[in-house]
């Protein structure tokens, strides 16, 4: 069990995701890079605390997050405490603030999932209308979209996240030109 607000270390990363192989449960509060661990945002208050828990027998408590720069270049504190009814505790904390962020980070995922279809094609909408030049039909089609209550189909659904992808590609190209053509005449 552990509390860390972005754990991105890549040898911890490594470390964390064979121990999860070889069956240990891992589970997160705080945020991972990647998605090869379990994790959910602390919900009922502002994370600060680094904290391991290890087989309910030990804890690090401290300063010391899993990222690089704490790992190899900061001056970091933490205690390791093997108090049984300490260490009990806090994986009572723990398993409190794990159940009810993970039922609030569920919840706003289905809240989410419910109203995604008309954000993104609003999104889409105002895309295509800075690209286009078209922006007052793409308004009125926005407002259309956003005021109807439209159940997208499947096939309507893969065409809008189609449109995006191609969107975000043409986006990072024109943006990786403007950079390397900068570069060049700064070079």
């Amino acid at each position: 069990m552990i509390y860390d607000p972005k754990i991105s270390d890549r040898v911890m990363l490594r470390l964390l995701d064979e121990r999860k192989k070889a069956g240990v449960e891992v589970r997160v509060i705080g945020s991972v890079s990647g998605k090869r661990l379990g994790a959910c945002e602390l919900k009922r208050m502002r994370l600060h605390t680094r904290t391991i828990i290890r087989d309910h027998s030990s804890a690090f408590i401290g300063s010391q997050s899993l990222r690089q720069l704490e790992l190899d270049a900061r001056r970091e504190i933490g205690l390791i405490l093997r108090d049984a009814s300490v260490v009990k505790q806090l994986v009572r904390t723990f398993e409190e603030d794990w159940s009810s962020s993970a039922a609030e980070q569920i919840e706003e995922q289905e809240r989410g999932a419910q109203t995604k279809p008309k954000k993104m094609a609003k999104q889409i909408a105002k895309s295509m209308a800075k690209k286009s030049r078209l922006a007052p039909v793409a308004k009125k089609m926005a407002k259309a979209l956003a005021a109807a209550d439209v159940d997208l189909s499947k096939k309507v659904h893969e065409t809008v996240r189609e449109i995006v992808k191609n969107v975000v590609e043409e986006t990072a190209e024109d943006a990786a030109k403007q950079t390397v053509k900068a570069v060049a005449e700064a070079g």
